[in-house]
């Protein structure tokens, strides 16, 4: 933390910010890597928000889709010892093969329901506590090579 007064504030309190915190940094998690949002098609500063713009409208409708997957994967794991979720980048990877589809359909709600299938269909297990070590994992080099 970069507070300069750790007494006007108790370890309980940073404990909750800390939590608060968790979800913007998983979103950020999700967006810079995944979507390879430091590699942008463009140069100009237009073309750039353009395609920022769109990393947010597909990364809002993977977690609107996600949610909407919910309700069926509760129902289908009900009888499973563990609380599942659904597996985020198969997520995204079916919302970013439908999405030309689903401004070119005329049938949009067979689409989304599809969609919301798939996304139930691929579910990984939440595992409270778990501890691994990640060290090694991953690519040696994660910045662009052309980056210089």
């Amino acid at each position: 933390s970069s507070l300069t007064d750790m007494e006007t504030v108790s370890r309980e309190e940073m404990v909750k910010l800390y939590s608060m915190r968790w979800g913007v940094e998983e979103g950020i998690k999700n967006l810079k890597p995944k979507m390879k949002l430091g590699h942008f098609g463009s140069r100009k500063p237009g073309g750039i928000y353009q395609e920022f713009h769109a990393h947010i409208f597909v990364m809002n409708l993977v977690a609107l889709t996600g949610l909407a997957a919910v309700e069926q994967i509760e129902k289908k794991t009900e009888h499973r010892k563990r609380d599942y979720k659904y597996n985020w980048q198969n997520a995204f990877r079916f919302v970013r093969d439908a999405i030309v589809k689903m401004f070119s359909k005329d049938k949009l709600g067979n689409l989304l329901e599809e969609l919301v299938t798939l996304v139930s269909s691929s579910i990984t297990a939440i595992r409270p506590g778990r501890k691994f070590s990640r060290v090694g994992l991953g690519r040696k080099n994660p910045t662009n090579p052309n980056y210089k």
